[in-house]
């Protein structure tokens, strides 16, 4: 068993994407209240998944430049995850980190239940 399966999150992390690239699309932007400041951060939610992505300055950045300013037309745009590292605010160590960037393949459809 790997320890980030023990490590149980509701947010999606680098370790979770086991160094895969997956193109998902995008459900819902939210803002939720996170950590112990309980902080509004917003956050992505991914068709068929369950974890949401914490999004940064940079991220939000990334997504306008794919998906356009229009954050109401974000939902149902395909983007691609992967990892890379980047320097931890408080530490100043380099950590790994999850970024999203215009796919560079189509989106696989996750089936909703029922028969078909």
């Amino acid at each position: 068993m790997n320890i980030n399966d023990l490590l149980k999150s509701k947010h999606l992390k680098a370790a979770d994407l086991r160094g895969a690239e997956p193109v998902v699309t995008i459900a819902r932007l939210a803002s939720l209240p996170l950590g112990k400041t309980r902080e509004e951060k917003w956050v992505l939610y991914f068709v068929g998944k369950e974890k949401y992505l914490i999004l940064n300055v940079t991220m939000l950045k990334a997504l306008a430049a794919i998906a356009g300013d229009e954050t109401d037309r974000w939902p149902g745009t395909a983007v691609q995850l992967f990892t890379t590292t980047d320097r931890d605010p408080k530490t100043g160590a380099q950590v790994p980190v999850v970024r999203l960037k215009a796919p560079t393949r189509a989106p696989v459809l996750v089936k909703q239940g029922g028969r078909g």
